[in-house]
C-alpha cells in the first residue's frame, strides 16, 4: 500500500536526517578546473562539527508505525522497500573518509568502505547503479567552486513517483585555518508530505594531514 511505502521511506529519512541543499540555478562556471582542484584531496569526518540525527527541536527522531487508515490496495514488496532504504542510506550516510580526485570533466569519490562513485559534471543525466544494484539517474554540475549532484531513484508500485537525493560539496576555511569539506544534503519526494524533508543535514570533513 502507498501509505506503508511512504511511511517506510519517511522513517528512513528521519533516521538519517535526509535534507539537502539542492542544485537550484547551478550553472557551469568558467573556473571549473579551479573548482575541481579545490575539492581534490582526502577528507576525514569531523563528528564534532557534523550534524547529528536530530530534528529541529533538538530531539532524536524515532521511527514509528503508521496505520493504513483502513484503505485497501496492494502492498509494496518488502524486498523492494529494503532495497530502497539501503540505497538511500548509502547515499546520505556519514562516510568516515572520502577521497576526491579527477579533473574538470570527471570527478571520482572514493569512500573508506571501498565504494567508488564517478560523476560527470556536465549537467546531463547519466544512468547508473547505486546501493545493492538499484538503477538510478545521476546529474552533476559545477556551481562556482561547488559541486552539485542529484541522484534520482524510482519507487516501486503502488507509488508511481521517484525520490531525488541532492548533495552540495563545498570547501571552506576552518576555524584553525585548515581546509574543510562541507557536504550538505536533502531529499525530494513523497516523504516530504510527511515532513521528512524539512531538515537539512550538514557533514563536515577535515583535510587529511
Amino acid at each position: 500500500m502507498r501509505g506503508i511505502l511512504i511511511a517506510a521511506i519517511a522513517g528512513l529519512v528521519a533516521a538519517v536526517s535526509l535534507s539537502w541543499a539542492g542544485p537550484a540555478g547551478a550553472a557551469a562556471s568558467g573556473t571549473e578546473q579551479d573548482a575541481e582542484l579545490v575539492l581534490a584531496g582526502t577528507w576525514v569526518l569531523n563528528e564534532e562539527l557534523s550534524d547529528e540525527v536530530r530534528d529541529r527541536r533538538g530531539e532524536r527522531r524515532r521511527g514509528g508505525r503508521r496505520g493504513s487508515g483502513g484503505r485497501g490496495g496492494p502492498r509494496p514488496d518488502p524486498e523492494q522497500i529494503a532495497r530502497i532504504q539501503e540505497t538511500v542510506r548509502g547515499l546520505v550516510g556519514a562516510a568516515r573518509r572520502i577521497t576526491i580526485a579527477g579533473d574538470a570533466g570527471e570527478v571520482v569519490l572514493a569512500y573508506g568502505d571501498g565504494r567508488e562513485v564517478r560523476l560527470l559534471p556536465d549537467g546531463r543525466e547519466h544512468e547508473g547503479v547505486a546501493g545493492s544494484g538499484t538503477q538510478v539517474t545521476r546529474t552533476a554540475q559545477w556551481n562556482g567552486d561547488n559541486l552539485v549532484t542529484a541522484v534520482e531513484l524510482p519507487l516501486p508500485t503502488p507509488v508511481p513517483r521517484s525520490l531525488t537525493v541532492h548533495q552540495t560539496y563545498e570547501v571552506q576555511d576552518g576555524a584553525d585555518g585548515g581546509r574543510q569539506l562541507v557536504v550538505t544534503s536533502r531529499i525530494e519526494g513523497p516523504a516530504r508530505r510527511l515532513r521528512a524533508g524539512d531538515r537539512e543535514v550538514r557533514r563536515v570533513y577535515d583535510a587529511e594531514s
